[in-house]
């Protein structure tokens, strides 16, 4: 195996020491002034606890439990268009204009640009790049604009068991807030209403099957009073001679069976109705803020100091790399050993390089 000497590459650097530095300034230059336009960027974040509780409003009507909520359903509303539109439209005026406002990394550096060489230098540059020049935006493309930067600035991650997390990073410590909280806000208070909206279509199926058997049990009575006028019994009648009566007469047996059983299942859903009215001030919304969010105090993501010591290393490493790695390729013979390998034959002597 060709066993590889530090002196040679030494050598080849020393060949290549303008390249070296030619090739070291056009990386790390750029670098270093772009880390200038880097701004620190501050996350805020809320932990949340999707409670499955049984649906009490099945419970109440059919006696049994179920599921109210479905995970996956909430969070691919968390993440729909519709979902974030109605949170950017829920943020305050000024926040919405201070997003409208916030530049991207690419977009502080063509500003930088813009400003050094002016607006007809900006317009030629972007017309030689094939790019037309900016027309004033409309409501609807500003609209567009920050919702985009609020759908590229929140994270939404399912952590399992329930727990799930919402999160978003903006270089204003305020906004990434209201933005989390806004989320958490409206999911919530979406949440409650739904479940509300259960209970209320609950209580009126309830209230109409209570008026139903409220009316069936009112003429099951009249049609039970009119037969013991019509056989002659009074209204005002002593209870065990009247059953005495039934007992002979079937058919007042059978009104008098058919008034006990209505009013039976009038009471079954009058009992319910004042069991769901109740509940239906007791309702809650099914998710629970575990972790509230916080107004972010420290800076997260890179910064400008660490962006130059990696751009430092990086140009670095290529400006050394690049003529190693190009003297590496070439194919001549630099050692004795590389005239044994090419040419099958020993070597007798070596003359030195000598001076002038």
């Amino acid at each position: 195996m060709q066993q590889i000497e530090l002196t040679e590459y030494t050598q080849v650097l020393k060949e290549h020491k303008k390249q070296i530095i030619i090739v070291f300034l056009c990386i790390f230059i750029p670098i270093f002034f772009i880390s200038f336009e880097i701004v620190s960027t501050y996350n805020s974040e809320a932990t949340l606890f999707i409670e499955k509780i049984p649906l009490r409003t099945e419970e109440i009507i059919f006696r049994r439990g179920s599921s109210r909520i479905d995970i996956t359903k909430e969070i691919i509303r968390l993440r729909s268009f519709d979902f974030t539109q109605a949170v950017m439209r829920s943020l305050p005026e000024k926040t919405f204009f201070e997003l409208y406002k916030e530049l991207s990394l690419k977009e502080r550096v063509l500003q930088r640009i813009k400003k050094l060489i002016g607006n007809k230098g900006y317009n030629s540059l972007k017309k030689i790049f094939g790019r037309p020049a900016e027309d004033p935006q409309s409501e609807r493309e500003i609209e567009k604009n920050v919702l985009q930067k609020i759908q590229d600035s929140r994270d939404i991650k399912y952590r399992g068991d329930g727990v799930l997390t919402i999160s978003a990073t903006t270089e204003d410590p305020e906004i990434s807030y209201q933005i989390v909280n806004a989320y958490t806000t409206l999911w919530q208070s979406i949440n409650l209403q739904e479940n509300k909206e259960d209970v209320i279509s609950a209580r009126k199926f309830i209230e109409e099957e209570l008026e139903t058997s409220s009316q069936r049990l009112n003429v099951a009575e009249e049609n039970y009073m009119k037969y013991k006028q019509y056989i002659g019994v009074p209204l005002h009648y002593d209870y065990r001679e009247e059953w005495e009566i039934e007992s002979i007469d079937p058919e007042l047996a059978r009104l008098s069976s058919e008034v006990k059983s209505n009013r039976a299942n009038y009471n079954a859903w009058y009992n319910k109705l004042r069991e769901i009215q109740v509940w239906e001030r007791l309702i809650r919304s099914d998710i629970q803020v575990i972790d509230v969010p916080q107004i972010p105090e420290k800076p997260t993501g890179s910064s400008k100091t660490r962006t130059q010591f990696i751009g430092f290393i990086f140009a670095l490493f290529i400006a050394i790399g690049l003529p190693i790695m190009v003297d590496f390729l070439k194919d001549y013979v630099k050692k004795p050993i590389d005239i044994e390998r090419l040419l099958s034959v020993p070597v007798v002597g070596v003359i030195p390089k000598m001076g002038k």
